[in-house]
């Protein structure tokens, strides 16, 4: 939620779970920010070397759902097995 709030420039604390990254959020990029989508694609990328596809995009329609699938694919990623930390 920090980086969503980040990349909308929305106070963490003014979001919910269920928020619209298609609908609450994309009306306030629309109107004045005018960033924050291309923002958060950014920082997904930087933070958590995710390049998100056009359906996926689509697919992640929350906060919450743009959450699960951070945790997912850090889950399956290469770098976080056993066999790599050390």
């Amino acid at each position: 939620m920090r980086l969503v709030g980040y990349c909308y420039a929305v106070p963490v604390d003014k979001l919910r779970p269920d928020d619209s990254l298609h609908g609450n959020l994309a009306r306030l990029d629309s109107w004045s920010l005018g960033d924050g989508a291309e923002k958060l694609t950014k920082q997904l990328q930087k933070e958590f070397s995710i390049i998100l596809t056009q359906s996926e995009c689509k697919q992640i329609m929350t906060i919450q759902n743009l959450i699960e699938y951070i945790v997912l694919t850090q889950r399956h990623s290469p770098c976080l097995t056993s066999n790599n930390r050390r």
